[in-house]
C-alpha cells in the first residue's frame, strides 16, 4: 500500500461512559499501539497495558481500527493512542524464490511508519534554528554536575554557577519543594528582579534556609510573597503564628492557641473564634459596635486618671448628649447635656428629672416604693401634698364614717420588729375587723391597705398598712358630732338651770 498520511497518533477528552475508541492509521499486530491516560489538572501520565487495560482491533487494516478500554476515561482525562512499532526487521528474503512483493511493501510500509514515530518524537524535541552556528554539545558530566545549564553570551549551550541567576528567573515552577537552601544561595543573590510575583512559597523553601546575609536589602517585597492560606511560624517552638485561612479569616496564635481573629466579615475578636454574645472573649464588630463576655469579672473597665469629670461621654450624631463621670474623688453623677433625664425599663420612661426635680414621667401613674419594697425613713422640710381639687373628683358625698367609726377604734403602742422605739396609732387587723362590724367593705375606704405579697400571688400571704390621712377625714366628721352632741346638752342644762 501507499503511506499518504502523517498520522501517528489520535486523542480523545474522557467523559466517564465512551469506552470505544478508533484510530486512523494502520499496525501490523495489537501489541504496534501505546495507549495512554493523561490527568489534565496535574500532567501525570499512565501508561496501559494491553489485554490488561485495554483491547485492539484492526490491526493490518490500513484505515485502522479500534481500542476498547476496560474502564471509561473520566472527565478531565486525555485518552492518547499512538503507533510505537518495533525497531527491527523481520522480513527474510529467500535466494531463488519468487519476489514477494506483499511482504516487500509490508516492509517498505513499516521502515515509513518508523521514519514517522520518530519524526514525531523530534517535533517535541527542543532544537537550534537552522542558521543557528553557536556550539550544541551538553558540557560532561563533571563539567555540568551542581550546575545550572544554559546559554552563554553567543547563545551557545554553556554551564552556569549555581549562585548565577537571570532577572525574573526564579519563580515557583522553577523551584521544587525545599530546592532553596542557605548553601544554595550566595551572599545578596536573592534580588526583587530575581523573583517573580507569588513565586516563594512556603513548600519551595527548606527549613532555617534563607538567612538576613543572603537577602539583598528591600529584595523580598508583598509582591513576591504568597503563603497561600499556611501558617506563617514567628518563634522558635512554633506556637506563635499568624495564618491566613483560606476562609478570608486571620489568626493570631500565641503559645499555640488563637488570641486575635480577623474574620471575613472584617470584625475583630479577641481571645475567641466566633462573632457571638455568649463566649468569653471580645468583639469589635465593622459595623462599630463592642461585645464582651467576662466570666465572674467586669466586662469593661473605664479609668480616668488624676482629675474629676465625665469618663464616659455620649453622643447623637456627634452632639453631646450626656455623661457619667466621677467627682470628689469617689463618688460618681450621671448628666444629660439636655434639659430632662429619665429612667426606662423596657424602652418606656417611668421617672424623669431636671434642674431641682425628679418626678414620674406620666401624672398620677407612678408608685415610690411598694408594699414589699418599703421605705424606711424620709426627711423632709415640709410635708406631702395631696391633691384635693374638687375637679378631678367625683361621686363627692358627706362622710358617712364620723363618730361611731372613730370610737371602735383601738389606738394602740407598739414597736416595729427590729426597731427599738415606741410608735402610736392603729392596728390595720383591728380597723378590718371594724370595717367589718359596721358592713363598710373594705375597698369602701381607702385607708385599708391589704397587699398579696405571696410569691405565688395566691392570698397566703398578706402585708397590712393604713393610710393615715384617710381618717382625718371621719376625725374631723367625728368632731363634729360630738361638737353637736356638747352644744345639744350644753343647751339642756342651761334650760333646766333656768327653769
Amino acid at each position: 500500500m501507499t503511506v499518504s498520511s502523517t498520522t501517528t497518533k489520535v486523542s480523545y477528552s474522557g467523559d466517564d461512559s465512551t469506552t470505544v475508541f478508533a484510530y486512523t492509521f494502520k499496525i501490523f499486530a495489537d501489541a504496534d499501539l501505546t495507549v495512554i491516560v493523561r490527568t489534565d489538572a496535574t500532567g501525570a501520565e499512565s501508561t496501559k497495558t494491553l489485554t490488561t487495560d485495554y483491547t485492539v482491533s484492526g490491526a493490518g487494516e490500513a484505515g485502522g481500527g479500534n481500542v476498547t478500554m476496560g474502564t471509561a476515561p473520566a472527565t478531565g482525562e486525555t485518552l492518547v493512542i499512538k503507533r510505537s512499532l518495533a525497531l527491527t526487521q523481520s522480513t527474510d528474503y529467500v535466494a531463488n524464490d519468487p519476489f514477494p512483493a506483499a511482504a516487500h511493501e509490508d516492509a517498505l510500509d513499516k521502515l515509513t511508519f518508523i521514519a514517522q514515530q520518530q519524526q514525531e518524537v523530534f517535533d517535541r524535541a527542543v532544537v537550534f534554528p537552522e542558521t543557528d552556528t553557536a556550539a550544541t554539545t551538553i558540557p560532561d558530566s563533571v563539567t555540568r554536575a551542581n550546575k545550572f545549564l544554559g546559554f552563554g553570551a553567543s547563545g551557545e549551550v554553556a554551564v552556569l554557577s549555581s549562585t548565577g541567576t537571570a532577572p525574573g528567573a526564579i519563580d515557583t515552577g522553577n523551584l521544587v519543594d525545599g530546592a532553596v537552601t542557605t548553601a544554595k544561595l550566595a551572599s545578596t543573590a536573592v534580588t526583587t528582579d530575581k523573583i517573580t510575583d507569588d513565586a516563594v512559597t512556603q513548600a519551595k523553601i527548606a527549613d532555617d534556609a534563607v538567612g538576613s546575609d543572603q537577602i539583598a536589602d528591600d529584595a523580598v517585597t508583598v509582591a513576591k510573597i504568597n503563603i497561600n492560606g499556611e501558617e506563617l511560624v514567628l518563634d522558635a517552638d512554633g506556637d506563635t503564628s499568624i495564618t491566613a485561612d483560606t476562609d478570608d479569616q486571620i489568626d493570631f496564635k500565641t503559645g499555640g492557641t488563637d488570641r486575635l481573629v480577623i474574620d471575613s466579615s472584617g470584625n475583630l475578636l479577641v481571645g475567641k473564634t466566633s462573632d457571638d454574645n455568649t463566649t468569653v472573649g471580645g468583639v469589635i464588630r465593622n459595623t462599630g459596635v463592642g461585645a464582651f463576655v467576662v466570666n465572674g469579672n467586669q466586662s469593661l473597665i473605664l479609668n480616668r486618671l488624676t482629675s474629676d469629670g465625665a469618663i464616659v461621654d455620649f453622643r447623637k450624631d456627634g452632639t453631646p448628649v450626656g455623661s457619667i463621670g466621677n467627682r470628689d474623688a469617689n463618688d460618681i453623677f450621671i448628666n444629660t447635656a439636655g434639659g430632662t433625664g429619665s429612667l426606662s425599663v423596657g424602652g418606656i420612661e417611668y421617672y424623669a428629672w431636671t434642674s431641682g426635680l425628679i418626678y414620674p414621667w406620666t401624672d398620677n401613674a407612678r408608685d415610690l416604693g411598694a408594699s414589699d419594697f418599703r421605705w424606711d425613713d424620709i426627711f423632709a422640710t415640709n410635708g406631702t401634698i395631696q391633691t384635693s381639687d374638687q375637679n378631678e373628683k367625683n361621686t363627692i358625698a358627706d362622710s358617712d364614717l364620723g363618730l361611731d367609726f372613730i370610737n371602735r377604734l383601738e389606738p394602740k403602742s407598739y414597736v416595729f420588729n427590729g426597731k427599738t422605739r415606741t410608735h402610736y396609732g392603729l392596728i390595720a387587723q383591728d380597723v378590718e375587723t371594724v370595717l367589718g362590724d359596721i358592713s363598710k367593705p373594705t375597698s369602701g375606704f381607702a385607708g385599708f391597705i391589704k397587699s398579696d405579697i405571696s410569691e405565688e400571688q395566691d392570698g397566703s400571704e398578706y402585708r397590712y398598712g393604713l393610710r393615715y390621712t384617710e381618717f382625718v377625714g371621719p376625725l374631723i366628721k367625728a368632731l363634729q358630732e360630738a361638737d353637736a352632741k356638747i352644744e345639744a346638752l350644753e343647751a339642756r342644762i342651761a334650760a333646766l338651770e333656768g327653769a
